[in-house]
């Protein structure tokens, strides 16, 4: 009788992934994954690994250079950081399709911050194209999500094109005010974490070049 109804488990098919062994198949969780591969244009598993970073003295990751580090971070995994396979160097750019441009959000950011600066140190009114609002600021005429780069935030009322002009504002005015160029510029108080992403498929493969190097 046991032998007799165990008889179709030499049809099962043994599967070691989550998704595909436990996950119903028409569960809201396989939907979004294929929605969201739909909209990437790709075939993988579209998941995201998130570094987080947040400042050692418990501050604002808002202040100027941990702004800028965190620029020089993310530019660096994205473009230079590189692990070598097959005896040549790869780097992110040459596989990162979809999500090349992922984390351009905390660079236009940056970029952002610094036009405004350059205005500011000039005596003129802000930009009419540029707004360093959170969530959702204005670069160059462009609307930029920050949301998914910026956490434990505090807002302030954000500034008026004309706020500064006759100011004469100073590097080390900002310092005794304990305030930084992107604080005073945009409508954040303070930043807790700062995020950037890479793709799970970039961590793996880093973690198999380096065991095999």
């Amino acid at each position: 009788m046991i032998s007799s109804s165990s008889f179709g488990m030499f049809k099962i098919v043994l599967r070691d992934r989550i998704r595909d062994g436990y996950t119903p198949t028409n569960a809201p969780s396989r939907y979004e994954m294929d929605v969201l591969r739909e909209f990437w244009n790709t075939s993988g598993d579209p998941m995201m690994t998130v570094v987080m970073l947040t400042a050692k003295d418990g501050g604002s990751m808002l202040r100027d250079e941990y702004l800028a580090e965190v620029n020089r971070l993310t530019s660096y995994l994205m473009t230079n950081h590189s692990v070598t396979h097959n005896k040549q160097p790869v780097i992110y750019e040459n596989f990162c399709s979809p999500y090349c441009a992922m984390n351009i959000a905390i660079r236009l950011f940056k970029q952002g911050v610094d036009v405004e600066r350059a205005h500011l140190e000039r005596n003129e009114p802000l930009s009419d194209d540029t707004t360093l609002s959170y969530p959702v600021a204005k670069i160059d005429g462009f609307n930029i999500h920050l949301e998914r780069n910026f956490f434990g935030i505090t807002l302030k009322d954000l500034p008026s094109k004309n706020a500064f002009v006759g100011k004469n504002f100073t590097a080390d005015q900002l310092l005794a005010n304990s305030t930084s160029y992107a604080q005073l510029l945009s409508n954040l108080k303070f930043v807790k974490v700062s995020s950037f992403y890479l793709p799970l498929k970039l961590v793996l493969f880093y973690i198999h070049a380096i065991n095999a190097s």
